[in-house]
């Protein structure tokens, strides 16, 4: 069978459209694919890229916060006093510009929405004042050591979070323990279990049975440490502080009746000393050579006048002329 010219070029034209569009086909299957793929690689960057910024972000709120200057809040005593709004001339055209208001302080001390998430995002935030040395703990004198790490936290704004990290760290000798990393409340009750005095405490309880047994020095620094535990009024410890102490202080220091802790303590020091110095001085010998007879003493001589028998015993004593 002879295949003419004219079927065969019709045949490799079928065969050549057909290639064609095979080829067709496969390269928009992958344009397709590949617009896919560069549209899922965009999303995944554009979804990195918004994490980056929030955590930026993050980072720069806590870093504003941690700039503002120390607090002041108003209180009765001292209320705050708004500034008198700026006085514009009327007849003039030039107004007088206004102060630009200081930003809202924020308390670091206590965690906030913004530095939870800064430190969360790995925001490690410096101190305030990282010259100031925080307290070292041996395992002796907790009380005192608990009351400078408070005042240690307070000044240098340390948060909650990071407080049983700092004083940890701070610990040597018996006092180095594994504790885990639990809240600073429950740090403070464990310590307190471990070196605390006492196995239970009641600060107002023991405020209100100390006694001076010792010298007045031990009292008052007993008193200052119990003092601090609880929140009591003025007049209160103050009848507290006179209670506790010996009789010969307290009498004459009830006479004088002070009105404040300070007045207490100042009296208290003066008396104290006085009693000092008089147990210091030497009873007067008149005649060490001959013995004074108590009967010449309860019975003087009746040829002696009464002054100058006062001023033969007493003689820094002189009675008034007639």
């Amino acid at each position: 069978m002879v295949v003419s010219e004219h079927t065969r070029s019709q045949d490799l034209k079928q065969i050549e459209e057909s290639l064609k569009a095979m080829v067709t086909e496969i390269l928009t299957e992958n344009n397709k694919k590949q617009e896919e793929m560069v549209t899922e690689m965009i999303n995944k960057q554009s979804e990195l890229m918004g994490q980056q910024q929030n955590t930026i972000v993050n980072e720069l709120k806590a870093l504003l916060l941690s700039s503002h200057p120390a607090p002041t809040f108003p209180t009765p005593i001292n209320p705050t006093v708004l500034p008198n709004p700026p006085f514009i001339n009327l007849s003039s055209s030039q107004t007088i510009p206004t102060a630009i208001p200081t930003p809202t302080y924020i308390d670091l001390s206590q965690p906030t929405i913004h530095t939870q998430a800064a430190i969360g995002n790995g925001y490690q935030m410096a101190t305030r004042f990282t010259k100031i040395e925080s307290p070292t703990f041996n395992g002796e004198d907790l009380e005192g050591w608990l009351f400078k790490c408070e005042r240690f936290f307070q000044i240098d704004y340390t948060l909650l979070m990071a407080r049983m990290k700092l004083a940890s760290i701070h610990m040597e000798g018996r006092a180095l323990n594994k504790l885990g990393e639990p809240p600073w409340e429950e740090y403070v009750l464990a310590l307190k279990g471990r070196f605390g005095e006492k196995a239970y405490e009641d600060p107002m309880a023991d405020l209100k049975g100390l006694i001076q047994t010792g010298t007045l020095q031990e009292y008052m620094e007993s008193f200052e440490v119990l003092s601090h535990k609880v929140t009591l009024s003025e007049d209160y410890s103050l009848s507290c502080f006179l209670s506790g102490l010996k009789e010969e202080i307290r009498i004459p220091l009830r006479m004088l009746g002070p009105k404040s802790l300070q007045q207490a303590y100042a009296l208290a020091r003066m008396q104290d000393s006085y009693l000092s110095a008089t147990k210091t001085i030497k009873p007067i010998i008149i005649n060490p050579k001959q013995p004074v007879i108590p009967t010449q003493i309860l019975s003087p001589s009746p040829n002696l006048h009464p002054q100058t028998l006062n001023h033969h015993y007493y003689p820094h004593l002189t009675l008034p002329k007639e």
